[in-house]
């Protein structure tokens, strides 16, 4: 079994299910029509950045005290998962710079 075949197995709350088919329907609708021309110019994908933003995956480690999602790693996966069956850029952006490298040292270390 593949890891993302059991990402997909896991019983979402019905909020966190919801983000995701929000987060699947922009990936599908906005990002994936837009990925091909991001491609091939190199253009840094504002547009599709902001639309992570606003449905405020740019915080989805960050606790919900402090503003965030507060999502764990297996909820993450899933949502970077939808992400990249659109546009893999777009969830490396979004996981690398604004999440793993960005965010979550804050959140795990910061005082």
């Amino acid at each position: 079994m593949k890891v993302f075949d059991k990402l997909d197995q896991l019983q979402l709350p019905p909020e966190e299910a919801t983000l995701l088919e929000s987060v699947r329907k922009l990936a599908r609708e906005k990002i994936a029509p837009r990925a091909a021309e991001y491609d091939r110019t190199g253009e840094f994908p504002h547009d599709n950045v902001n639309e992570i933003n606003a449905l405020g995956l740019n915080a989805m480690f960050v606790p919900e005290a402090y503003g965030g999602a507060g999502l764990g790693v297996s909820e993450a996966a899933i949502l970077m998962q939808a992400i990249a069956e659109s546009g893999a850029c777009m969830a490396g952006a979004s996981a690398v710079h604004l999440n793993i490298f960005g965010l979550q040292p804050v959140v795990v270390y910061g005082t």
